[in-house]
């Protein structure tokens, strides 16, 4: 089945207890178009856009998720709700984004149990994010039962600015610098420079995650030549002996 939001709105209604759109074993369902998914309900258990389960795929290309508003506790009024906007669950589900804006709830630090996009414990299936923009949520510093760390594909970065994390290709590096003034971008590895190459900074920040492997967030290798000019920065501070920049 493929879904063209066409512009419209699809809300949960407020009694709502399970996922809006659910796909089970051997359903496959594209999303795509502009317009809005509003899972956010006053039931007392989830408030879900879309749930993968049991083998079911997803593929999200386009549209707006969100579950902003959904009932915060349950009816004692001490058990937060789980609040999860995206899940996959049992054997072989995948749910892909693309391309969409995701709003969820602000994750419950106390409680750990609010998720924007969420794995279930013990399963063997993924959400993979290729793309999109996420509001107020760092999909590749997720919590998730599972747990897992990061939902981002490999060969994506995540760049920040003000509340917005946005997905994007590695290859896109110089873009992302040009055109968004003061973000902070997070490099899945080394960035390698093989060839020749000139990084205005323009006020962003440039940096890996913590577990890296010491190359240092840019690497120059045989045939690279790197200039960078302008002001912004370049983290190399990670888990290793190195601490490189570049």
């Amino acid at each position: 089945l493929t879904l063209n939001l066409n512009s419209y709105t699809i809300s949960a209604p407020t009694s709502a207890s399970t996922a809006l759109i659910r796909v089970n074993a051997n359903g496959y369902l594209t999303i795509e178009g502009n317009g809005t998914i509003n899972s956010a309900s006053n039931a007392n258990d989830y408030s879900i856009a879309v749930w993968a389960s049991n083998g079911g795929q997803v593929a999200i290309n386009g549209g707006t998720f969100t579950n902003v508003g959904a009932k915060d506790f349950e009816d004692n009024g001490t058990t937060p709700n789980n609040n999860e906007l995206i899940y996959v669950s049992g054997s072989g589900s995948l749910i892909t984004i693309n391309n969409a804006t995701i709003i969820g709830n602000s994750e419950n630090e106390t409680w750990g149990t609010r998720y924007t996009l969420n794995k279930a414990d013990r399963c063997n299936s993924d959400i993979v994010v290729n793309g999109g923009t996420f509001v107020n949520y760092d999909p590749s510093m997720s919590k998730s039962e599972n747990p897992i760390a990061n939902f981002v594909a490999e060969g994506h970065l995540v760049y920040q600015v003000g509340n917005n994390y946005t997905v994007a290709p590695v290859s896109e590096l110089v873009n992302i610098i040009k055109n968004n003034k003061g973000a902070n971008i997070m490099l899945p590895i080394a960035y390698v420079v093989d060839t020749e190459l000139t990084i205005d900074l323009n006020d962003c920040t440039i940096s890996l995650p913590t577990d890296t492997d010491g190359s240092g967030v840019f690497k120059v290798v045989e045939g690279g030549n790197l200039t960078i000019n302008g002001n912004g920065s370049i983290n190399g501070v990670g888990k290793n002996d190195y601490n490189m920049a570049i």
